[in-house]
């Protein structure tokens, strides 16, 4: 027993804080005594309650604090796209052509549900006719030409086809991307041109897997969800302050008159991506950590989020920042990290397909969203909802190999956009929006990270602070705001 007292005694002293005979009684009559100093080293980091000295009234208060984390099972979750155990490839040849012809196949499928697509042929054949043709080809290349001309090279598992677009047409306007798969009805011609043959097809339509408008699914019971991400715990530019208002309020020791019904009524909390601010993810990141021990900063984390009631399910994805590798799709964080969180946090992939309710969520960090800024002259940090649009038109997460976002070629696409959703939620880019889109609600959710110096350089400011809250019956959306809380 006394060892035990010592070791609470010791874990509190390295924290800063110092406890009376009374209060260490306290302590040691609860059932989990270290449960309770994990509470009590998180009060302790509040900016309001400046914790130096406990006597036993304050661990009172902690103590009935934490017993009014009352357990409510929620069996109406379920993870739809559980492929983690499926991830893992050697990089070779054979890896990338099933992964590509994966995604061939997946969004052709997708093309064939939403348009008239199914009497299509296949490039090799092609026949010259009068009559319009529909083929499905994945773009490989986008060739500008003189007059503003261009043409798409785009193939299928049995050959390669130019697609002639003028630049008076509809399509000379359009972004295509390189491994996107697209639907094209239009008439074929063979030319000869400088001793090359040329398999061309001229379009009258080119079409995309876009989802169109359709029916929301609402959950049965009067429940809410909460929506953040990018946290970035460990960085010498997180938002403490911030982020224990938030936790404060999760637990009921931190008021919010506008948003405390919506407390009352939480069953999930969802994490997408950079829980922490990890270690070595770039180049003299040492210079910008507050904490540089990696699996500190998940301890912290975990202490944090052991303070939220035990009812409220946590779902939490990886991101660029996270312990997992950096190529897409990312599996869940370690167990060896995982085993530091309490058992309401659930770990799955990035990204990630969630039935909450019956409600369908896709959940993905967002990290192609930098590809996307780039290859958009309207998309910026600022409107980060319309990388997100140009996602759902592909139906696809990350479209382009080869580019800025490392993509692994796993032997199945698990970036394609094939399972319905109601809500299509992405952090990264550290700013916030939310829109109705085509009958999905569409979220960019925050962050708890000032401007970093990589912002700075960059012009970007980011919109910290705030949390997403949706009502899953009713389709409320609350923008809850944590800053300037003084």
């Amino acid at each position: 027993m006394d060892g035990i007292k010592n070791e609470i005694i010791g874990s509190l002293a390295d924290a800063g804080i110092l406890v009376s005979p009374d209060a260490l009684s306290e302590i040691m009559k609860t059932g989990n005594p270290s449960s309770i100093v994990g509470h009590v080293i998180a009060a302790s980091i509040s900016p309001k309650s400046g914790i130096l000295r406990l006597d036993s009234d304050e661990i009172q208060k902690i103590i009935l604090r934490n017993e009014r984390k009352t357990v409510r099972n929620n069996d109406n979750f379920s993870i739809i796209n559980d492929f983690f155990k499926s991830l893992g490839t050697k990089g070779d040849v054979e890896d990338f052509t099933a992964y590509m012809l994966s995604r061939y196949k997946k969004l052709s499928k997708l093309i064939f549900s939403v348009h008239d697509f199914h009497e299509y042929t296949r490039i090799s054949d092609l026949v010259e006719d009068k009559k319009e043709q529909h083929v499905i080809g994945m773009v490989q290349d986008v060739v500008p030409l003189p007059n503003g001309n261009k043409i798409l090279i785009v193939d299928d598992p049995t050959g390669i086809l130019e697609i002639f677009i003028p630049a008076d047409s509809d399509f000379a306007k359009e972004v295509f991307l390189k491994d996107e798969v697209i639907g094209i009805k239009g008439k074929y011609a063979v030319k000869q041109v400088k001793n090359r043959t040329h398999n061309s097809m001229y379009p009258s339509d080119i079409v995309r897997p876009a989802l169109f408008k359709q029916k929301r699914n609402s959950a049965k019971n009067d429940i809410w969800a909460l929506f953040i991400s990018d946290i970035h715990l460990g960085s010498n530019t997180f938002l403490k302050k911030e982020w224990e208002y938030f936790i404060s309020w999760l637990e009921g020791s931190f008021r919010f008159p506008d948003a405390d019904s919506i407390r009352e009524k939480l069953g999930y909390i969802i994490i997408v991506g950079d829980i922490v601010d990890g270690v070595g993810i770039y180049p003299g990141q040492e210079a910008d950590l507050e904490i540089d021990d990696l699996r500190e900063q998940h301890i912290i984390l975990a202490e944090y989020l052991r303070r939220i009631p035990k009812n409220v399910k946590i779902i939490i994805l990886p991101g660029n920042h996270d312990a997992v590798r950096g190529a897409e799709p990312q599996p869940p964080i370690p167990k060896r990290f995982q085993s530091l969180f309490p058992e309401n946090c659930i770990f799955t992939t990035n990204p990630s397909y969630i039935d909450i309710e019956g409600v369908k969520v896709l959940a993905y960090h967002g990290r192609s969203m930098d590809e996307f800024i780039m290859q958009f002259d309207n998309i910026n940090y600022e409107r980060p909802i319309l990388a997100m649009e140009e996602m759902i038109k592909r139906r696809h997460l990350a479209p382009s190999y080869g580019g800025k976002i490392p993509l692994a070629p796993e032997r199945e696409d698990y970036l394609v956009m094939d399972n319905p959703m109601d809500i299509f939620v992405t952090g990264h880019v550290h700013t916030y929006d939310v829109k109705d889109y085509q009958g999905m609600l569409l979220i960019n959710t925050s962050c708890w990270q000032g401007q970093t110096e990589y912002q700075k350089t960059n012009g970007i400011e980011p919109y910290p602070g705030i949390v997403t809250a949706v009502n899953l019956k009713e389709w409320k959306v609350k923008k809850i705001d944590f800053r300037n809380l003084v």
